[in-house]
């Protein structure tokens, strides 16, 4: 939204950002209103409620209802780790907190490097909820190391 704001000739002071508190009524996962914000500046804001990463495009599955439409997918198309890491730096730069991470595709649980991702992630955003987005059917399929590497980052898998 405030790219087409800017756009239209709105200025920056004008656009602001609202709390996911002051807008829904309730706290958020990891919200901290110490450092918290109810109301600021849109490019002032240090804090993100939620972000998704798209990890891959491919399923275990063909879902005709899927959002993702990763039923129509050939083969292994997996996002870039190199790339997605440059721009988890960069975003580290920029937010001191975000509260919610979704890794997202697809099937999750299909990319090889999910491991990575989740160590990454628990690296540069410590007190973040991690949530792995998955259908569960790979579950009881998944590597013993990738199981280790949730357990010990405290992961959620839904």
């Amino acid at each position: 939204m405030y790219i087409p704001l800017r756009q239209s000739g709105v200025s920056d002071p004008d656009i602001l950002y609202a709390s996911y508190k002051l807008v829904y009524g309730q706290e958020i996962l990891g919200s901290d209103l110490e450092k918290d914000q109810i109301l600021c500046e849109f490019r002032k804001r240090r804090k993100l409620d939620r972000i998704e990463i798209h990890i891959n495009d491919h399923c275990n599955l063909s879902c005709a209802n899927c959002s993702m439409f990763a039923g129509l997918v050939d083969g292994e198309v997996n996002a870039d780790f190199e790339r997605t890491k440059k721009a988890l730096l960069r975003l580290k730069e920029i937010y001191y907190h975000i509260c919610e991470i979704d890794l997202i595709g697809g099937e999750p649980l299909l990319n090889q490097q999910l491991g990575e991702y989740c160590t990454l992630l628990r690296q540069l955003f410590p007190d973040a909820y991690i949530f792995i987005v998955s259908n569960g059917i790979l579950v009881p399929q998944m590597d013993k190391k990738l199981i280790g590497i949730i357990q010990k980052m405290i992961f959620t898998l839904v």
